[in-house]
Parts: structure tokens; C-alpha cells; sequence
């Protein structure tokens, strides 16, 4: 089980992810207020085995179609998902995972959360600034 420090550093790592996806003028912004922009996109998902047992925790971020997307190592091992935000915890089922991307999404029907705002890609251009951490 990863620690909460690893799991924070994973949700710091999504978030910059989304930076690079935000419009140009979210590129402008110091961090903190991209922060405030996104921190509602960002969920807790937890994977568990037939037994009950937890074994997966990450970040997520609820896409404007109303799925999460999260890293796909996180559920891999897993029969069973929640994600949520505070103390909601809604279920959730596996739709799509692509292993050599990392990458999976996760549909978690009644889920609370504000949908992060993408732009659009065909706006960035080469010399645009990302951050991103691995």
C-alpha cells in the first residue's frame, strides 16, 4: 500500500497534468489559482479485491463527460471501486483501461464533483510552457 504522501504527490501530478489540457489563459495563472480552478475535478479512487481489501488508492479527475479518469496500475488488481470526494464515496465500474497508456476511466454514476474544464489542444503551441511531475 502506497503511502499518503505517494498518493499525495500522484494527486499534485494529475493536476499538473491538467494544466496542460486548461485553456491558454489557465496557462497565465500563478499555481495556486490553478489550483482553486481544478482542486473540485479532483476525487479519491480506491480499488479493493473479492476479499474487501483495499488494494488501490490515487487521485482522479471527473472528466466533462461525468467519468473519471485515473491511472490504470491503481485498479488493476481490482474487483470493486469507489471514488469520491470527503466522506462520499460513491461506487464505481471499470469502463476502459489501456495498461501500456496507464490510463483508465472510471463511471461512477451519482458522483458529486465539478467537472474540470479542458481546452481545446489544437491551441497549444510549441513553445508553450507545461509542468508536469512524474
Amino acid at each position: 500500500m502506497r503511502s499518503w504522501l505517494a498518493v499525495c504527490w500522484q494527486r499534485v501530478s494529475l493536476i499538473l497534468a491538467l494544466i496542460a489540457l486548461m485553456s491558454q489563459s489557465a496557462l497565465a495563472l500563478p499555481a495556486g489559482q490553478v489550483y482553486e480552478q481544478v482542486k473540485d475535478s479532483v476525487v479519491v479512487v480506491k480499488a479493493f479485491d473479492r476479499q474487501g481489501k483495499q488494494v488501490g488508492l490515487a487521485s482522479g479527475v471527473m472528466l466533462p463527460s461525468g467519468d473519471i479518469i485515473t491511472n490504470y496500475h491503481v485498479v488493476k488488481e481490482g474487483v470493486r471501486y469507489t471514488v469520491g470526494r470527503g466522506k462520499q464515496a460513491t461506487p464505481a465500474t471499470l469502463k476502459a483501461g489501456d495498461p501500456d497508456k496507464d490510463l483508465c476511466l472510471l463511471a461512477a454514476p451519482g458522483l458529486v464533483a465539478e467537472p474540470a474544464r479542458l481546452g481545446k489542444t489544437a491551441r497549444l503551441k510549441p513553445a508553450f510552457r507545461v509542468s508536469s511531475h512524474i
